[in-house]
């Protein structure tokens, strides 16, 4: 019994299928992207019910992206490899169909198995993940983001979504992921040919996409942690306000000024120190996804950094790392392994601190 077409009409006539692999993963990113949009513009996402059916659908269409497109590169490969059992009696069978036509390398073997009425496994997502790392290089924090969409993924699927959750984390992982199929797999496609869909469209929507999602995620970020950015604003403008740094000033007919948003929980701050001869700075960089604050001066050069979630659970005992070393991050690979292997000496977060910092580097440097 050969299903819905029969062997030869599939080696005769080409692919029957609406969507091959391929396209499938296409049309599973496309999708994500428009549900992922439409969540977005939701009126109110965190509490309309249509808010987080889009984010649900935006995440499950994007892991199927991610899932599907990762197995087509399998299949550029060998196409054996997306298969989690090679000694399936079915797929030996059609093996050998496969093999023994002239004009084999027209049909993919995907086509002939799903023409057959066999029962047939492809392997895992992870395992994908797994198999494709031989074929492409994957960044450490690469491997972390894609295991972490799996495991929302899985919550979503089988639990749902939590109200109290932190949605930054979930739209970080989707926006990791976009990243990733834009920035890792994409290069790899992007000359194949297909039915349906202008790639490099494709792209530019999910890439406009993707860069406004960047953007909600530092807000909600930025939102969940309004308190720790409060109690640093505070003493930020007690800094530009003591008496010992005014004076300090003086002597140095230097000013000084803070640049932020107007509300108090601002996530980004620049403390400005010019005079005729000179116009240095602080200021902040955030990373939503490790949940840190770094502090450079106008050199790019890292002083500092604080730990939001640390503070968090350390209401009391706040603390602010200052570099050894001050140092310039050289690439996009930031992340704690990269932070590591800097040298950092955890101080208390207080007035005192920040002063220090800004003499030391600004000020005197």
């Amino acid at each position: 019994m050969h299903g819905f077409y029969s062997l030869a009409e599939i080696l005769k006539e080409g692919s029957n299928l609406i969507y091959n692999l391929f396209e499938n993963g296409l049309n599973s990113l496309d999708m994500g992207v428009e549900f992922y949009d439409k969540y977005f513009h939701t009126d109110n996402p965190f509490e309309d019910e249509q808010g987080y059916r889009h984010l649900k659908l935006a995440v499950i269409c994007i892991h199927n992206s991610l899932e599907i497109l990762i197995k087509y590169l399998l299949t550029k490969q060998n196409e054996l490899l997306i298969f989690d059992n090679l000694s399936n009696p079915g797929l030996l069978e059609v093996i050998k169909l496969h093999n023994e036509f002239p004009y084999k390398n027209n049909i993919p073997l995907n086509d002939i198995v799903n023409s057959r009425d066999i029962s047939v496994s492809t392997i895992t997502y992870k395992e994908a993940v797994n198999r494709i790392k031989v074929f492409i290089d994957i960044k450490e924090k690469d491997s972390l983001s894609l295991e972490n969409i799996g495991i929302i993924r899985n919550k979503i699927i089988h639990f749902g979504i939590y109200k109290l959750t932190n949605f930054y984390e979930i739209i970080g992982a989707v926006n990791n992921s976009l990243d990733f199929i834009l920035n890792t797999l994409y290069p790899y496609f992007k000359q194949d040919k297909n039915d349906y869909y202008d790639i490099d469209k494709l792209y530019e929507k999910a890439e406009e996409t993707l860069h406004f999602g960047r953007k909600k995620e530092h807000e909600y970020w930025s939102s969940f942690y309004s308190y720790e950015f409060e109690t640093l604003n505070k003493i930020l403008y007690e800094v530009i306000d003591d008496t010992e740094i005014k004076e300090l000033l003086e002597q140095k007919k230097l000013n000084i000024r803070l640049e932020k948003e107007k509300y108090i929980e601002a996530s980004n701050v620049k403390i400005i120190v010019f005079g005729s001869d000179m116009n240095k700075n602080l200021h902040t960089i955030n990373y939503p996804g490790l949940n840190l604050t770094l502090f450079k001066d106008n050199e790019e050069k890292v002083l500092a950094y604080i730990d939001h979630h640390h503070n968090l659970l350390n209401d009391e005992n706040k603390a602010i790392f200052e570099c050894k070393k001050p140092f310039i991050i050289e690439n996009e690979d930031f992340d704690y392994q990269y932070l590591k292997k800097q040298k950092f000496l955890p101080r208390i977060l207080d007035i005192d601190t920040i002063k220090s910092i800004l003499i030391k580097n600004i000020i005197n440097s």
